[in-house]
């Protein structure tokens, strides 16, 4: 399977997942499947036993995807394949409140005569930047500056991919040199109809 065919299942996967259709998600993953979730304790190890987990949920939430980015990140092996999705999630509850996070998700995909299977899907929220953080560089931008290029950087221009769902100028290419490896934006902000 070609990178960016990999990258647009991967998105579509996604898109379909917080619809709340998570077959294509636990179809695609691969028998010894860790999954990582974003809050505290949610770490589910094989596919049997993460199929159990999402059968026994049962919710009414609703969500909306926007600014769904696909950057790829080769691992030297043809036979494993890294994709970090980043994006904004709207989360709408019954009670009619919402909350948004910025959502990572990582995806380690292995493949099987020639086909693609999820090993490890790691889902983090982006939290807020504290100023007493000392552990990381305080000043990123300044002091990396003229080290890599910065995400939305140095744009090439942008390819279009075939489309594989109902909607309209949802899925681009867009290749960055960020150390190398080609990044995929899925635009315009993505929204489905009818959340």
């Amino acid at each position: 399977m070609q990178i960016q065919k990999l990258a647009d299942y991967t998105a579509q996967i996604l898109l379909d997942y917080y619809e709340n259709r998570i077959q294509p998600f636990l179809d695609a993953c691969d028998e010894d499947v860790l999954w990582i979730g974003p809050a505290v304790g949610q770490v589910i190890r094989t596919k049997e036993a993460l199929v159990a987990a999402f059968a026994a949920e049962k919710h009414e939430l609703r969500f909306a995807v926007h600014n769904l980015t696909a950057t790829l990140l080769p691992t030297g092996s043809s036979h494993v394949m890294n994709i970090l999705l980043s994006f904004l999630v709207d989360t709408f509850w019954p009670d009619g409140s919402s909350g948004r996070v910025y959502q990572r998700i990582v995806f380690t995909w292995v493949f099987h005569n020639n086909t693609p299977y999820i090993r490890l899907c790691h889902i983090s929220n982006a939290i807020a930047y504290d100023k007493r953080d000392r552990i990381y560089p305080v000043h990123y931008e300044e002091t990396y500056r003229d080290q890599l290029v910065l995400a939305g950087e140095t744009r090439s221009d942008r390819l279009p991919l075939p489309r594989h769902t109902k909607d309209a100028d949802l899925f681009e290419l867009e290749l960055h040199p960020i150390c190398g490896n080609p990044r995929t934006p899925y635009d315009p902000p993505y929204h489905r109809p009818g959340l």
